[in-house]
């Protein structure tokens, strides 16, 4: 679970037009762009490929995993079409945690192990390091 960060966020825009005639543009959750998310051509060099696999807000101890889902409008505050991408069941306390990695391409697999600082309420004390 986690989306290449340079991939497209699975949103979608449309043209409503009201009674009136005005044309309003309004965006939406794809959930048909989700698989986007989860597949990136690479090109093999040095400078390598972000992907976002955890979501952390300013002021709160707990983080979440993110994912293409973390769109969907019922992570949205309440009330509004602002997104949180908080979703309950992917809360994540403070505290380290193992993340492992798997890229696939055809018959090739490759893990790679990190693990996840998650510590006190600021964004900051969110980040990976690679174990050794």
């Amino acid at each position: 679970m986690a989306k290449w960060t340079r991939s497209r966020e699975p949103m979608a825009t449309h043209l409503i037009q009201d009674d009136a005639g005005r044309w309003t543009q309004v965006e939406f959750f794809d959930q048909k762009l989700i698989s986007e998310g989860l597949r990136l051509d690479l090109v093999a060099d040095a400078g390598g490929e972000e992907i976002d696999v955890t979501i952390k807000h300013e002021g709160e101890s707990d983080c979440w995993a993110f994912s293409g889902m973390s769109y969907h409008p019922k992570y949205a505050e309440e009330g509004s079409t602002v997104h949180v991408w908080s979703n309950p069941e992917w809360r994540i306390l403070q505290g380290e945690w193992l993340v492992e990695v798997v890229a696939r391409s055809g018959q090739i697999e490759t893990k790679q192990n990190f693990t996840l600082y998650n510590h006190g309420a600021s964004r900051r004390g969110l980040y990976l390091r690679q174990k050794k």
